[in-house]
């Protein structure tokens, strides 16, 4: 079964970064980047329909749909999707509120290395084992 991460943020720079370090790290996982969270709406509703989701990273402001909107609608409608904050705020009681209060897996705050979403991406995706020069 292939593992399936959708990645939600409207800084195209940062989902670059975190679909290719997601890749690099988890090779056997199928990454999706969307720039918002209607987009998200569209395409989890499609992978879902094709299988698993092991996550769902989602930035929590975005224009249109926040990413505490988007957590709620899919924990609504999907609640065994896990999902992961991304904030560039430093009111971390608040935000850990928000998202026990939404049952999420936590939230990372911004800037943050691959190292450190690795704690949220290991129990959900099976990490590399070794990863090849030839990217096999």
């Amino acid at each position: 079964m292939t593992q399936r991460i959708l990645i939600v943020d409207d800084d195209p720079n940062i989902l670059a970064v975190l679909k290719v370090g997601v890749r690099t790290r988890y090779p056997g996982c199928s990454v999706t980047a969307v720039s918002n969270g209607f987009s998200a709406l569209e395409r989890l509703q499609n992978m879902r329909q094709d299988g698993h989701i092991a996550l769902m990273l989602t930035d929590l402001q975005m224009p249109g749909l926040t990413g505490l909107q988007l957590a709620k609608i899919v924990k609504d409608n999907w609640p065994a999707v896990p999902i992961v904050l991304m904030t560039g705020s430093h009111d971390t009681d608040r935000i850990q509120q928000q998202a026990d209060a939404l049952q999420l897996e936590g939230f990372l705050t911004k800037p943050f290395t691959l190292k450190s979403l690795d704690k949220f991406l290991t129990p959900h995706l099976k990490p590399a084992t070794q990863i090849s020069v030839e990217g096999k």
